[in-house]
């Protein structure tokens, strides 16, 4: 399974899983639940937590640059091909709308 598979199979069966500040997941829901979905969680943990950060940055930018659906696929493609530098990038467009300026190379540190 991928960790889109895993989040959703997580959502149906009633756990929902969270990014912590600390970059590890938070899950709530029924003790059955949890139990079932957590060797899946365990097994592709860094891959779920890089999906979770993904949609925590894209969703805080998406109103923000009135991305589409289009802008969607192509930003789980880079995703999907280059993590690191994906979710680098969608971290320094968050810092510099934070800052209220066009971004620089020190966002993307």
């Amino acid at each position: 399974m991928n960790p889109i598979q895993i989040i959703e199979r997580a959502k149906y069966i009633g756990v929902s899983l969270h990014l912590t500040d600390k970059h590890s997941i938070r899950f709530k829901g029924e003790s059955q639940a949890i139990n079932e979905v957590m060797p899946l969680l365990q097994t592709h943990k860094a891959k779920i937590i890089e999906w979770l950060e993904f949609c925590d940055l894209y969703e805080f930018l998406v109103p923000k640059k009135q991305w589409t659906d289009a802008d969607h696929q192509w930003w789980c493609k880079d995703l999907i091909e280059q993590p690191k530098l994906t979710i680098d990038c969608l971290r320094a467009l968050q810092n510099a709308y934070e800052a209220g300026r066009a971004m620089t190379n020190e966002d993307m540190q």
